[in-house]
């Protein structure tokens, strides 16, 4: 489907869906570097890579929310729930990488991960995608889809968790 003259069709004319196209990649990544690091510091045992992992994680977690914030002024009424549960489970993320930044060894990350991923996995992790997707959507982008994220499993040692 072709949008107005000069406009690629994957926009249809929408100003916004550059900048949601841009928001859903960085989310993505952002999401993709903080599950990396939670999936090494439940294995790592030197303190110093602990406090690097728990950094970077919290850098990215950081970074987030002005993806979110873009992704939500677009996705509107179809992306509020995904929105909420983001707001009210990220705090639990970033405390649990903060702890982890303040005592670096392998019982810290031990006793703070499963916080983490039961804050993300079931709540933050499908609500980008959610998120993503009602942007999208919203802004006409038809030929980028949300990305999908596997859970993390640092508090299993990288082992998958049943269900």
């Amino acid at each position: 489907m072709a949008g107005p003259a000069g406009t690629p069709p994957t926009v249809q004319g929408n100003s916004n869906a550059a900048a949601v196209m841009y928001a859903a990649g960085a989310f993505a990544n952002d999401a993709n570097t903080v599950s990396a690091s939670l999936n090494t510091l439940g294995t790592e045992t030197d303190p110093e890579k602990i406090r690097q992992l728990a950094t970077v994680a919290f850098q990215a977690e950081s970074d987030e929310d002005q993806r979110r914030n873009v992704l939500a002024t677009a996705a509107g009424s179809a992306g509020a729930k995904s929105n909420a549960l983001i707001i009210k489970n990220t705090p639990a993320v970033l405390d649990g990488l903060m702890t982890i930044q303040n005592d670096p060894t392998p019982e810290t990350a031990a006793s703070a991960l499963p916080a983490i991923e039961s804050a993300r996995n079931p709540n933050i992790l499908p609500s980008i995608t959610q998120l993503s997707q009602a942007a999208l959507d919203n802004a006409g982008v038809t030929s980028m889809t949300a990305v999908e994220f596997p859970l993390t499993v640092g508090s299993t040692g990288g082992v998958p968790a049943t269900k």
